[in-house]
């Protein structure tokens, strides 16, 4: 062999063997980085996980969201500020026909609270509002809707209080004094 080639193959041998160690140091950092960043990472998605468990309790402790189906006898109750329950986790869905809180009628609803009163234009409209909004419980006054309360609502909702009386919706729904 010649001094040249000889030389070629030194150099040869020491460009990988420095390309090696480079790309060994490299895979060292970065398992290093992964091994130091591993613990911190889990600890800060255990405490996004309690966070988020703390502020799902603190919903299912709150008032029960409630879904109202506003027939004639609730549409007849004048006495009431209805804007004040609107204000809560509730939405009132007016059957066809009854003219609830209707801007019509010279009511004047807060904007803010507005859509919390929807108007349908079919019975199965109405159904179909209590089945998307799956709220906590759901007021109905059975008997005054035209054809009862379907049998698979409660799929759709944890509480369902079929009203009997007026008196019975007054302990619902009290008059302020």
């Amino acid at each position: 062999m010649t001094t040249d080639h000889r030389r070629l193959t030194r150099n040869g041998s020491l460009v990988r063997t420095v390309g090696t160690g480079v790309v060994l140091a490299i895979g060292a950092g970065i398992a290093c980085w992964y091994w130091w960043r591993g613990p911190n990472a889990s600890q800060e998605t255990n405490r996004l996980q309690q966070k988020e468990e703390e502020e799902h309790r603190k919903e299912r402790e709150k008032e029960p969201s409630r879904c109202v189906i506003v027939t004639k006898t609730l549409s007849e109750m004048k006495d009431f500020d209805w804007q004040k329950f609107l204000k809560d986790d509730i939405v009132f869905i007016v059957v066809p026909g009854e003219t609830f809180l209707d801007p019509s009628q010279g009511f004047e609803i807060d904007p803010k609270v507005g859509y919390k009163i929807i108007r349908c234009d079919t019975i199965l409209g109405v159904w179909s509002c209590v089945k998307s909004l799956k709220k906590d419980s759901l007021i109905v006054i059975g008997d005054e809707v035209e054809g009862g309360i379907p049998d698979d609502i409660s799929n759709f909702t944890k509480n369902i209080r079929d009203v009997k009386s007026k008196e019975e919706l007054l302990t619902i729904f009290p008059i302020p004094f």
